[in-house]
C-alpha cells in the first residue's frame, strides 16, 4: 500500500526562490487519495465539511478545524461538501525558526509536535477547533502572509517569517485555551517539555516534572518516551547538549565554562554525554564548527 502512495515534493510547491514557506488556498478542496509530503503542512479549514483520511483511519472535519500534517504522514480528503481550506506549507529545517522560544509555548509543542503523533490515540479529538472570531483572525494572518509572499517586496523573507511566527504564536495560545480532556492531556506533557526548555540549566528532578504534568513517575516516563522518543532525563541531556553546541559555535567560553553554563556540574561527565550524543568531543565539535 505505502509503495503506491504519491509523494509530493517540496521543489514543486515552493516557487518563490526556493523560500521554504508558501500559502495555498483550496477553494474548493477536492477529494484526494492518500499522499504524503517531504515538508510540513498547517491546515486551516475555512468552510464546508468532509473527512480527513489517514493511513488507517478517517475523521470528520469542518470550518474552524486546524491541524498539522508532518513530513511523510499519509493523508487525503473524502466525502467533501463545499470544503475550503488554507494550506500553509513550510520546511522547518530550512526556515530557521526560533525553536527554543517556540518550545517554551506549551500550545506550540502540543499542536505541532505531540498532536500529530497522538491523533489516532485521541480519535482526532485533540486537534484545535477555532471559534469564528479566532478563525477570522487566523485567515487574516494567512492572507497577510500570502500577500507578502506574492508581492515579494524588499525584505519579504523577513516579513513573511515574522507573520508566520505570529500565526504560530496565536494558534499556540488558542490551543492552550482548549478545555477538552484530550487536549489537556497533551498540554500537560507539553508543559513539562516547556519547563525543561526554560529551566534546563537548573537541577531538575523527576518529581518536579511529575507535579507539573500531573503524572506518576511511570506515566511520565512512558508518555515522554512515546512523545519524544526519550525519557525526561535523556531529553534534558539532549537539550543541554544542543545549547552547548550553540555556545561552542558562537562563544569564547572554555569547555568547563560551557558545561556549567548549560547545567552540567561535572565537565568530564559533560564531555562523555556530548560525545555520546554528537559522536565527537566538545573540542572536536568546536574545531569543526
Amino acid at each position: 500500500m505505502t509503495k503506491s502512495v504519491r509523494m509530493l515534493k517540496a521543489r514543486d510547491y515552493f516557487p518563490i526562490g526556493n523560500f521554504p514557506l508558501t500559502v495555498s488556498y483550496q477553494n474548493p478542496q477536492l477529494t484526494t487519495g492518500l499522499h504524503r509530503h517531504d515538508f510540513t503542512e498547517l491546515v486551516i479549514i475555512t468552510g464546508g465539511n468532509g473527512r480527513h483520511v489517514l493511513q488507517h483511519s478517517a475523521y470528520p472535519i469542518a470550518a474552524g478545524d486546524v491541524f498539522v500534517i508532518t513530513r511523510d504522514m499519509f493523508h487525503g480528503y473524502a466525502e467533501v461538501q463545499n470544503l475550503t481550506l488554507i494550506n500553509v506549507l513550510f520546511r522547518p529545517a530550512q526556515l530557521h525558526l526560533p525553536r527554543a522560544e517556540l518550545n517554551q509555548l506549551p500550545g506550540y509543542h502540543a499542536l505541532f509536535m505531540l498532536e500529530p503523533q497522538y491523533r489516532k490515540q485521541h480519535n482526532f479529538q485533540s486537534h484545535l477547533r477555532l471559534a469564528m472570531r479566532a478563525l477570522t483572525h487566523v485567515t487574516g494572518l494567512a492572507g497577510d502572509l500570502h500577500q507578502e509572499l506574492t508581492r515579494q517586496a524588499a525584505g519579504f523573507e523577513l516579513m513573511a517569517t515574522a507573520l508566520f511566527l505570529q500565526l504560530l504564536g496565536y494558534l499556540a495560545r488558542q490551543y492552550e485555551q482548549d478545555k477538552s480532556p484530550d487536549t489537556r492531556a497533551l498540554l500537560r506533557i507539553s508543559s513539562g517539555i516547556s519547563y525543561l526548555e526554560n529551566n534546563y540549566q537548573q537541577d531538575i528532578r523527576l518529581k518536579t516534572l511529575c507535579n507539573i504534568t500531573h503524572q506518576s513517575t511511570r506515566g511520565l516516563i512512558e508518555y515522554f518516551k512515546s512523545a519524544t522518543g526519550m525519557s525526561p532525563i535523556e531529553y534534558l541531556i539532549n537539550l543541554r547538549i544542543r545549547r552547548a553546541c550553540e555556545l561552542l559555535r558562537h562563544d569564547d567560553l572554555n569547555i568547563t565554562e560551557v558545561a556549567f553554563k548549560v547545567g552540567f556540574a561535572d565537565s568530564n561527565y559533560f564531555s562523555r554525554q556530548f560525545h555520546k550524543v554528537m559522536g565527537l568531543s566538545p573540542r572536536q565539535f568546536r574545531a569543526r564548527a
